[in-house]
């Protein structure tokens, strides 16, 4: 009967060292797949703070695009405006007032006026 039961034995004895192989093998395994979830949950967290700052990037850029809209409109001018102005630009030069001449033939200085 103990002949029997010894190969039984070691029968058990290498199911068990399988088993034993086997397990290591899957505790292996689900620590890769830890690290990669972890992984994954860093790059969704960069990823879910590069898509805010893109956000706010995106509202700045319009709330410029808004104060640019209105400061364009400042220099908009109306048709009769702008008929007024290029009738005053396409008219002869004319000459400056005595007075405002007096006043920048004063203002020119001369080589003799210059300290070297």
């Amino acid at each position: 009967m103990l002949d029997k039961l010894v190969p039984d034995i070691r029968k058990t004895a290498e199911l068990v060292k399988e088993i034993t192989a086997s397990s290591e093998e899957q505790n292996t395994g689900a620590s890769q797949i830890n690290k990669a979830v972890q992984e994954l949950d860093k790059i969704i967290q960069q990823n879910a703070s590069a898509s805010e700052e893109l956000a706010s990037a995106s509202e700045e850029l319009a709330s410029q695009a808004e104060q640019l809209q209105s400061t364009i409109e400042f220099f908009k001018v109306d048709s009769q405006a702008a008929r007024i102005a290029s009738s005053r630009t396409s008219s002869a030069p004319q000459k400056a007032p005595p007075a405002a001449r007096a006043r920048m033939a004063s203002s020119i200085r001369t080589t003799s006026d210059l300290k070297f």
